[in-house]
């Protein structure tokens, strides 16, 4: 089975996508998967693709653990944008902690089940 960008291409911009656009539970992990190496390791892979466009050709397993490692990475985000346009347009109340003070807010439950609260 051989891995094509095309299919990588889409699962990293739909996980910046839900990354940015989604807020629940887990969202500051998902910044940090991204930040500290969602980022750096896709621009290090495309460099190398760039530059050195045989050394993936030659070393398949390499490149197969590039392309699952980035998967991976960016898959939180992707299942976070897939839960909040599959989801209900009914609203739940929440309080949650912002600092030192409670907020109220106003969430949906997703398709897959997880509370979300869109940014913009």
């Amino acid at each position: 089975m051989k891995f094509k960008d095309p299919l990588l291409i889409f699962l990293c911009v739909t996980g910046i996508l839900g990354t940015l656009w989604i807020s629940d539970d887990l969202a500051e992990l998902r910044f940090i998967a991204l930040g500290y190496f969602g980022a750096p390791a896709i621009i290090l892979y495309y460099a190398v693709r760039w530059q050195y466009p045989k050394v993936l050709a030659t070393r398949p397993r390499l490149h197969r653990a590039a392309v699952v490692t980035l998967g991976l990475v960016y898959l939180p985000g992707t299942i976070a944008l897939t839960n909040a346009l599959t989801a209900h347009r009914s609203t739940i109340k929440r309080t949650v902690e912002e600092g030192s003070r409670y907020v109220t807010r106003d969430v949906q439950r997703g398709g897959l089940g997880l509370l979300f609260h869109r940014r913009w």
